[in-house]
């Protein structure tokens, strides 16, 4: 079965036209998901400060020291108001914005 050459342009045609298509609602998709960007890069320094608010509470239940629960408690609030997308500056990566001192201060 052989096709002739305007058969071939045809069929390039179409198969570029639906390629096209399909690039044409990626690039739509993609654009719809850039205003979840802030919210998502808010969740992930949120994760983090529990990650190291828990972190810290497993490393006192190794040492075997007891853990005052109202001062644990006071650091998960803490976490709850810190830090916050809003005092977050767009060029700092979300997950390595907390540093040692903003650790220290969670845990007072």
């Amino acid at each position: 079965m052989e096709s002739t050459p305007g058969e071939d342009v045809i069929k390039i045609f179409e198969m570029t036209a639906e390629d096209l298509e399909y690039y044409i609602n990626l690039v739509d998709i993609a654009i719809g998901l850039r205003g979840f960007i802030p919210v998502l890069k808010e969740v992930l320094l949120w994760v983090k400060c529990y990650q190291i608010a828990l972190n810290a509470a497993e490393k006192l239940f190794m040492k075997g020291e007891s853990v005052d629960a109202a001062n644990f408690i006071v650091v998960l609030r803490n976490c709850h108001s810190y830090p916050t997308f809003s005092n977050h500056h767009p060029s700092q990566s979300a997950t390595s914005s907390i540093s040692k001192k903003d650790y220290d201060s969670l845990k007072t």
